[in-house]
């Protein structure tokens, strides 16, 4: 096919724009070898036109193929790639935000049916269930599932769905206030309504206390939490109950977070020095001192004593009042540690104790 008349582009048009374009980065002289090279083929054409028009082209391409070159010289390509980046991040924290919802009330809803179930209570009254919740959500200034997932924590120890509802509001108001998960406050509650046998109705003036302790000292609200359920077992075992057994607890946990380089690591400490106080070791290493603390301790926990007390009194008899020889007693080293904060700084936890107790 040739040229058709009135300025038209044919595929011969096309092709031979193609062999320019990829042929401009040779250089100018290829692309003038390449003209007279197509000149001379088409000399069986209108070869003036042809020519004339060739030149022409050759000139637009030239312009376009150095404006291409140009622009993709100034292209920044590690800018390209950083803006490519935050586009997918942004895309993908969209779709995470716009599913949130769905999957926050799909979650909610596994928590109601759980709590109906432990309520026993009817499918037909778990609409009810879950609009009261999210009026105490609302009441709290909390999540629906918060509270939800609190009440659930509850329930699966103390099976009695009016009483965790009760217990939700202290535990919220702690939770939000410092920042920590609502289930996990709800264990420590759980702990000490079941361990360390604290009134329900006093749960409210036994948070205050943990609360004040997590602001006098280094022990904070997320360590009682994590914490609790663990030496609330120990605690019970000592007859270390009640709220004046919070007050210990709390008094002893911040006095040796004080002496340890992880406040976390208190509760360990704490509880592996108050059961080994009792093993047949330890109180071996005491008899050898002529003293019987597994009797004291007894006593104490028969008349509803402070244990800390207790063996603070048989270290220093035992000891004189020198922590370096406690390794006589306690063989355990993190037994030993929370022994050791206990003797040095027990003005602290009395003062503590006390203030806790008023």
């Amino acid at each position: 096919m040739g040229l058709v008349e009135g300025g038209s582009v044919t595929n011969f048009d096309v092709s031979i724009r193609a062999n320019f374009v990829n042929r401009m980065g040779d250089g100018t002289k290829r692309a003038k070898a390449d003209i007279e090279s197509v000149g001379r083929a088409a000399k069986n054409l209108d070869r003036a036109n042809f020519a004339a028009r060739m030149s022409g082209q050759f000139l637009h391409v030239t312009d376009a193929a150095r404006r291409l070159r140009a622009a993709i010289q100034n292209i920044d390509v590690e800018r390209i790639g950083k803006v490519a980046a935050g586009v997918t991040a942004a895309v993908a924290t969209m779709k995470r935000t716009l599913a949130a919802p769905a999957m926050a009330d799909a979650d909610f809803g596994d928590v109601v049916i759980d709590i109906a179930q432990k309520a026993e209570i009817g499918r037909d009254k778990v609409g009810a269930l879950a609009d009261e919740i999210k009026a105490m959500a609302d009441r709290l200034r909390s999540s629906p599932l918060s509270v939800g997932k609190g009440i659930d924590v509850v329930m699966s120890s103390i099976p009695d769905a009016d009483l965790a509802k009760r217990l939700i509001v202290p535990i919220q108001k702690v939770a939000k206030a410092y920042r920590v998960e609502t289930d996990e406050v709800s264990k420590a509650v759980v702990a000490m309504v079941n361990n360390m046998k604290v009134a329900p109705g006093d749960i409210e003036v036994a948070l205050g206390r943990i609360a004040q302790a997590a602001s006098d000292g280094n022990y904070e609200i997320k360590n009682f939490a994590a914490g609790m359920p663990e030496i609330a077992s120990t605690m019970q075992k000592f007859n270390q109950t009640g709220l004046k057994g919070v007050s210990r607890v709390a008094a002893l946990l911040e006095t040796v977070a004080g002496r340890a380089g992880v406040p976390g690591q208190a509760t360990g400490w704490s509880e592996q020095m108050l059961d080994k106080a009792m093993s047949p070791d330890v109180v071996k290493n005491f008899k050898k001192k002529g003293i019987k603390i597994d009797a004291e301790i007894r006593k104490a926990m028969k008349d509803g004593g402070d244990v800390n007390e207790v063996i603070y009194a048989a270290m220093m008899k035992a000891t004189k009042g020198d922590a370096t020889k406690l390794v006589d007693l306690y063989g355990d080293e993190q037994a030993r540690n929370a022994a050791a904060a206990l003797m040095l700084d027990i003005k602290k936890y009395r003062e503590l104790r006390d203030k806790y107790d008023k």
